[in-house]
């Protein structure tokens, strides 16, 4: 590493002698122009690096504790779903249970219309005008 840190400062002061030649010559026409030596242009796109090393870290490291936060929330709603759902499920038994009560007591209710009905035809009737009300009420 001592090596090749060696051939970098020599490289590095080639560049200065040039840029100092280029200066001097270049002064005398009036243009300055900066010159980033190659060895600047690789610390800069380190420095880059560096940074966006830096900042995907960070993005890794917040998406990694809202992964977290979103997997404590989901477990969190699953457990209050488990008490939620097994009322559902008594409620609905409940529900065709009086279904079941309320069909029963619908026939039942059929049954004896039509044996009111049947004792009505089969009676003698006193007056044509009661039959009919008492049709009439049984019907409603």
């Amino acid at each position: 590493m001592g090596r090749r840190r060696d051939q970098l400062e020599i490289l590095l002061a080639k560049k200065d002698e040039q840029v100092r030649i280029f200066f001097y010559l270049s002064r005398g026409s009036g243009v300055y122009m900066l010159i980033i030596s190659d060895y600047i242009k690789i610390e800069i796109l380190e420095s880059r690096i560096q940074a966006y090393t830096t900042r995907v870290s960070q993005l890794q490291t917040r998406l990694l504790s809202t992964l977290d936060a979103l997997d404590q929330v989901k477990s969190l709603q699953e457990q209050e779903l488990v008490p939620v759902e097994h009322e559902n499920a008594l409620l609905k038994a409940q529900l065709h249970q009086y279904l079941a009560v309320v069909k029963a007591a619908e026939a039942e209710r059929d049954d004896m219309r039509d044996a009111v009905l049947k004792l009505v035809e089969k009676g003698e009737p006193k007056s044509a005008l009661k039959n009919i009300s008492l049709i009439s009420i049984l019907n409603s």
